[in-house]
């Protein structure tokens, strides 16, 4: 049985049913030298010996080399943040690329995409700089695919599935936003490939490209902010020539830098809160500032998904993540008459999401610290598979292997996880490129731990926005709010499984 937030708020259930009664794959993909386990596929491409199919118009851009051969194909898309545009036409390169000319050609863009590679030696995969589009893939049967369910018949995915890690993960429990992990999946012989690696396809293994070393502190904060609210911007500004734009707003940090970024382009943009159970205190501020500077926001009613809806929401994400969007996906289908919609995941990573107040590059990391970071039950499994990923950051000071554990761990595992869950809309996050990432892991200690570089660009940008609190009502009812949090049996044990090892 799963456990799920019923309408009223108490604990139900519903019945666990592994297969959806409907499947969709749409904006999904496999790569595969075979035929395909699923039909209902739109187009198939070939790069080398690899089949690329396609379950849906998906925006994709081919890569020539100087005699015209497919060599290469990313599927999703490229935003040119310095062009502020969106990238629509297929590429040529003239020689085969090195893995610094990759790494220089595939990240000078944002957006989210897959990039596939085949040209001389090099069989590869890689994600963009956040791993939002995600990607799992079978080693064994040499496949790689967004969900699992493409590589799978149903039978094959009911007798690989891992019950017992699903269950001891807490993915069946959505009030505890359990999720699979360092590169885990909820089906045997399945991995997930992270942010930040690539997947060599001739030798099934798994290899990180990127950081390779330890990053120069930087010194003024105030310049990276600006830079970040500049990328911001341009990755932004692209989808607004492109189409109509939405952008979420909460009472929080990274939408409030999103709009500080994008001052200059509110007149072209729309704004939404989603009114629900917990986002009083975002609904209060996102009214305040709207009023304030006359934006075109809009509050979305709850919409919770149908149980239905829910075991296709479970099925799309490769039953690798649980959490409470699972039951209210079908929200954000209110904003459906847009053609982007813009969040702020990522921004975290400048922000010392991980760290603890006495922590810093004199202390030694085990894997039982980075899971308790992770607010995750301490599984010998999992303690495995974290260790084997903490092997692959050793030699980064430790304040730093907290950071690319949240980008790697969280981000790609948990958040992106989830990409092709509710496939009804495209939703773009500007914080996330390589240059951002690079900027924001550059940032100093004191300036992450106080989130400044937030803060210096509001100040820098759109400096009146200081005059609503962040995160508070700025008054009594914040001091309610807390009693309530502590009141919380869910919410005390998530803190309790960040701070005490299991």
């Amino acid at each position: 049985m799963i456990k799920v937030i019923g309408d009223s708020g108490s604990m139900g259930s519903i019945e666990h049913a592994l297969i959806a009664p409907t499947k969709s794959f749409e904006n999904q993909f496999l790569i595969t030298k075979s035929s395909p386990v699923q039909a209902g596929y739109v187009e198939c491409l070939s790069i080398h010996t690899w089949n690329i199919f396609l379950y849906s118009e998906i925006k994709h851009i081919k890569l020539h080399d100087s005699s015209g051969c497919l060599i290469g194909l990313f599927i999703g898309t490229l935003i040119d943040y310095n062009a502020s545009k969106i990238i629509e036409d297929d590429m040529v390169v003239d020689a085969t690329l090195d893995d610094d000319a990759i790494e220089a050609f595939i990240y000078r863009y944002g957006g989210g995409f897959l990039f596939v590679y085949c040209d001389g030696d090099k069989e590869r995969l890689y994600l963009d700089a956040g791993g939002i589009r995600s990607l799992v893939f079978d080693a064994q049967t040499k496949q790689a695919a967004s969900t699992t369910g493409l590589m799978l018949n149903d039978e094959e995915y009911k007798r690989r599935f891992d019950a017992e890690l699903f269950e001891a993960l807490d993915v069946s429990n959505v009030s505890m936003e359990g999720w699979f992990t360092a590169g885990l999946t909820a089906h045997h012989g399945v991995e997930r490939l992270l942010c930040n690696h690539y997947l060599d396809m001739k030798s099934w293994r798994v290899q990180r490209h990127w950081p390779k070393r330890d990053v120069v502190t930087a010194q003024s904060t105030a310049d990276h902010a600006v830079r970040i609210a500049e990328i911001v911007k341009g990755s932004v500004q692209a989808m607004v020539n492109s189409g109509s734009t939405v952008c979420a707003l909460t009472g929080g940090t990274e939408t409030r830098f999103i709009l500080a970024a994008c001052r200059p382009l509110i007149d072209s943009l729309a704004f939404f809160t989603v009114n629900g159970l917990d986002s009083a205190k975002d609904i209060y501020l996102a009214k305040k500032i709207s009023q304030a500077f006359d934006l075109k926001h809009q509050q979305l009613r709850t919409v919770m998904a149908t149980k239905e809806e829910q075991n296709t929401w479970l099925y799309r994400s490769s039953h690798s993540v649980g959490c409470s969007n699972m039951l209210t996906h079908p929200t954000l289908r209110q904003t459906k008459a847009f053609k982007y919609l813009v969040g702020g995941t990522g921004g975290e990573i400048g922000r010392a999401f991980f760290w603890k107040p006495a922590d810093s590059n004199n202390m030694h990391l085990s894997a039982k610290d980075i899971v308790s970071r992770c607010g995750m039950p301490s599984h010998p499994r999992l303690i495995e598979a974290v260790s084997r990923w903490l092997q692959s950051v050793s030699g980064f000071n430790p304040l730093m292997q907290l950071d690319l554990a949240y980008m790697e761990l969280r981000v790609s595992s948990w958040a992106f996880a989830q990409t092709y869950a509710a496939a009804d809309k495209n939703k773009m996050h500007p914080m996330l490129c390589r240059e951002t990432c690079q900027l924001m892991l550059e940032l100093s200690p004191a300036a992450k731990r106080e989130s400044a570089y937030i803060t210096e660009g509001i100040k820098a940008l759109w400096p009146e926005l200081d005059a609503f609190p962040v995160n508070k009502y700025g008054d009594y009812r914040d001091a309610l709010a807390i009693l309530a949090k502590v009141s919380d049996p869910k919410r005390v044990l998530r803190k309790l499984r960040k701070t005490l090892r299991r």
